[in-house]
């Protein structure tokens, strides 16, 4: 006999709500397993998504079945499970006399995972990478370029975030993936005319937004930070790696607002004194750091940033001992010559105060 044979004398309401109710606790379920603590963010928004639109819609339909009135049926009702999944579809059964709440109480009670099953769902595929040469690549980043068009245009995105995803862009065809480029977090300011700050929340805002993914492993260069841009549904990975924090551009690298070039001098040091520091060269290792600083205070910043400097043995570089000092100036200084003499002036008189006759 079958509920579908009209001579068969069954009513097909109680079958009907025991197939309904079934429905929206496997719905119930999979909320469940989203609000898992294990569970990657990426699935548990899909799960989410997912069950949300079986709950708004079974919701009314159990009601209706079960007589429940219109109240039980409101959207409330069903964001109510929707956020607590079983245990608050139990607690809907009791309040509005929907079947036996203690029995989808007890079926919202699993039956523990075991260590093998944390362990199966704790792991993470492997990342594949489209490379540039495969047939879909050119597909792949017309769709990335149309996103990141749409994209330059919204203007809810921060200035430094749509800067950071048109260099991207034009990145994008160089690369040897189809959707991951490298970038220079060391130079990234600077290509695109921002301030670090600036930058790295610009960087934040993409991550946020889920417009851009970091790819771990594709370089030993710790300068090196490689990115997919992402669009959902198409090469968005379901295990994007955590938001990072990560240090953009270097000191020195604008000098009163603009970009700089680096720069080096070396200054041969005294006879008198390079006799002593080939026996000890501690003595004037130990002093750099005062002579940076001497260097800085001479000069002012808004013309020059000293980098470093750095004591030099002989062989190395010259066949005297000597002193490097690094330094970087605006892009807009057309001589050095200036800078150059001021700097061996200063450090000769500095080597002077110091050897020991």
């Amino acid at each position: 006999m079958s509920i579908f044979d009209s001579d068969s004398g069954m009513e097909p309401v109680n079958w009907m709500r025991e197939k309904i109710l079934a429905l929206l606790e496997d719905s119930a379920k999979m909320i469940d397993l989203a609000n898992e603590s294990d569970t990657t963010k990426w699935y548990s928004e899909k799960l989410r998504e997912m069950a949300s639109g079986m709950i708004y819609r079974l919701v009314p339909m159990t009601s209706l079945l079960f007589s429940a009135g219109e109240d039980a049926a409101s959207p409330d009702e069903s964001k109510a499970i929707i956020d607590g999944g079983s245990l608050a579809l139990a607690r809907w059964c009791k309040k509005w006399d929907i079947s036996d709440w203690r029995l989808v109480a007890q079926n919202a009670i699993t039956t523990p995972r075991s260590a093998e099953d944390d362990e199966e769902k704790s792991l993470t595929p492997e990342e594949t990478l489209l490379s540039a040469d495969d047939e879909a690549a050119n597909e792949m980043r017309l769709e990335i370029c149309q996103r990141i068009c749409l994209k330059l245009l919204d203007e809810n995105i921060p200035d430094a975030a749509r800067r950071i995803l048109a260099w991207a862009g034009y990145h994008l065809g160089l690369s040897q993936h189809a959707d991951v480029v490298k970038i220079s977090k060391r130079f990234l300011p600077g290509d695109i005319q921002r301030t670090p700050q600036d930058t790295s929340e610009g960087y934040r805002a993409l991550y946020e937004l889920r417009l851009i993914e970091r790819i771990d492993g594709l370089s030993n260069n710790n300068d090196v930070l490689a990115l997919r841009i992402a669009i959902d549904g198409l090469n968005s990975s379901k295990h994007p790696s955590v938001y990072r924090d990560e240090v953009f551009g270097f000191e020195g690298a604008r000098v009163n607002g603009e970009s700089t070039f680096s720069n080096d001098i070396f200054v041969k040091i005294p006879d008198k004194l390079s006799r002593f520091l080939t026996r000890d060269a501690s003595v004037i290792r130990n002093k750099l750091p005062e002579l940076k600083l001497l260097l800085k205070n001479s000069i002012s910043p808004e013309r020059v940033f000293i980098s470093d400097v750095e004591y030099l043995p002989a062989g190395e570089s010259s066949k005297y001992p000597s002193l490097r000092i690094s330094f970087r100036q605006p892009l807009s200084c057309l001589s050095t010559t200036t800078v150059e003499e001021h700097i061996t002036v200063t450090t000769n008189a500095w080597l002077k105060s110091i050897v020991v006759l």
